[in-house]
């Protein structure tokens, strides 16, 4: 059932208000969970960041609804899109916690599960693609968003940042398994980043071309340096931090006004530069608190407000600097996790552009995509002490036990 709920998740043209079939399966199998284990959960410590972070980020925005309502007078904000906030993130809350519990996987490893999981997506965007070549829909819903592929979604960038992060996954588990899944994860990950670049969004344009810049440089400085020892290794990475701050301090006067004219090209209107400004000027208003869930920037005459459409100001506009710590903690925790493999970074990296330029807090996908990466980040670290040990007590290996 939880392989299901995940499956479903992505396409959100199935869903019928806040909900779909994939958020209801993720609550059944949720409670199924909860009673079979008589109300308690055994999270893994990969996911154990994820989990602390959605609990600490409720309480910090549910504080901050209060101030905001009580000690404001709740002038920013409804209570409509406070309510549609908080039950997108107990959802997200459920599902972490649903994945995180490892006995869900039935004795399994959890990366056997979310392989088979991004092998399922992998398979269905494909054939959605391979549709999509001959009709802009099937049985009623859509494939594209005027000539972009965009599909069973209700907005471009809900398919965009998934299609945008795929290609390194698939990439990542080419490294695994039989000679034919190699093959199927290679070719499938090329298809995902025809997907992603076809989706006619900037920002999956960016998320790509960031995650293949830092998943390329990472395994070239990964093959320097296999043979090297520790401490060379900790020196090489000081030396390239040391030298990339360099440059770009020493280059500032030329990369901040290309990144600001690349905004401003891609920005039409100027609508995020007015939405950025008048948000990050809110925000200051009630800097430590926040005012809870639900969007808050009044963008027009008419009361309405507006999501921020960057995850970084959405943070600090609910939570205030509070949950910007929280949020900064967690992400130092996830990385920490996943430095063991350069794709799996090079995933983030690409997720990361939509923290941004785009809003990940309610996009279930993403956070599934991450708990994932987190699983395949611990298979990978214990593959790697397998064979180092293996090679220090016998040599390399060369038949039998050293090959699959």
């Amino acid at each position: 059932m939880a392989l299901l709920a995940a499956f479903v998740v992505p396409f959100t043209a199935l869903r019928f208000g806040v909900v779909g079939l994939g958020e209801i399966l993720v609550l059944t199998s949720l409670i199924f969970i909860l009673n079979l284990n008589r109300g308690s959960l055994q999270i893994s410590d990969p996911v154990f960041p994820l989990v602390q972070f959605w609990v600490a980020y409720i309480i910090v925005i549910v504080f901050g609804f209060a101030f905001n309502l009580f000690v404001l007078g709740y002038n920013s904000g409804t209570l409509s899109g406070a309510a549609f906030d908080i039950s997108s993130y107990l959802i997200i809350l459920a599902a972490v916690l649903l994945l995180g519990d490892e006995r869900i996987y039935h004795g399994d490893s959890p990366h056997v599960f979310f392989r088979e999981l991004f092998s399922l997506w992998a398979i269905a965007y494909s054939l959605l693609y391979i549709i999509s070549l001959f009709t802009p829909q099937v049985l009623g819903f859509p494939l594209k968003y005027y000539n972009n592929f965009s599909p069973l979604v209700e907005n471009v960038h809900q398919a965009a940042m998934v299609t945008a992060a795929m290609p390194f996954i698939m990439w990542h588990l080419a490294s695994m398994g039989r000679v034919a899944f190699r093959l199927f994860c290679v070719i499938s990950g090329g298809l995902f980043m025809i997907m992603a670049l076809q989706s006619g969004s900037t920002k999956a344009l960016v998320a790509v071309f960031v995650g293949s810049v830092v998943s390329a440089s990472l395994l070239a400085f990964g093959v320097l340096m296999r043979r090297s020892s520790v401490l060379l290794r900790v020196a090489a990475i000081i030396c390239v931090g040391v030298l990339g701050a360099s440059l770009l301090v020493a280059n500032a006067d030329y990369i901040y006004p290309m990144a600001v004219q690349f905004f401003q090209n891609n920005d039409g209107s100027s609508a995020r530069e007015g939405l950025y400004t008048i948000g990050f000027n809110h925000a200051l208003d009630s800097i430590i608190f926040g005012y809870g869930p639900g969007p808050h920037i009044s963008y027009d005459l008419g009361g309405e407000f507006s999501d921020a459409h960057n995850t970084a100001l959405t943070i600090i506009l609910q939570g205030g600097i509070l949950a910007i710590v929280i949020s900064i903690v967690a992400a130092m925790a996830v990385i920490r996790r996943t430095a063991s493999s350069a794709f799996l970074v090079g995933a983030l990296s690409s997720i990361s552009m939509y923290l941004i330029g785009g809003d990940i807090l309610r996009r279930l996908p993403i956070w599934i995509i991450v708990v994932g990466v987190l699983y395949l980040s611990r298979e990978c670290r214990n593959t790697a002490r397998l064979a180092n040990g293996i090679r220090s007590i016998g040599g390399p290996v060369r038949n039998g036990i050293g090959r699959r």
